[in-house]
């Protein structure tokens, strides 16, 4: 078997197990799911303008789900906080807090509202 060949069944190999590993999920869905954890890595390490720029694309993939999106929201309010923005902060936290109320990042978001204050 040629090279080329090899390579074409790996990468048909992979897309296969990557769509049975994500419990079948569409591409927008596996691509938001992505950017999402590129975003909470990004956070992590201080990369908060890159964080904003996966969170607006984790957005744009896919409706994100109630939780996903008061995740984004509340890492969103994070990124604002720290990049001393905050109005912004203050907006994505308050966003998260009353559409998320039940959510564990509506939660949080109420949270960081309070220390806000």
């Amino acid at each position: 078997m040629n090279r080329a060949v090899e390579l074409g069944l790996v990468a048909v190999v992979g897309l296969l197990l990557t769509g049975f590993l994500s419990g079948c999920q569409t591409t927008g869905q596996t691509a938001q799911s992505g950017a999402l954890v590129r975003a909470r890595a990004a956070v992590e390490q201080g990369d908060y303008e890159f964080a904003l720029q996966r969170l607006d694309a984790a957005e744009s993939y896919y409706q994100p789900a109630p939780e996903t999106k008061a995740e984004i929201l509340y890492l969103k309010g994070i990124a604002y906080e720290a990049l001393q923005r905050p109005a912004q902060a203050k907006a994505s936290f308050q966003q998260a807090a009353q559409q998320y109320p039940t959510t564990v990042f509506g939660n949080r978001a109420r949270e960081k509202l309070t220390l806000m204050r």
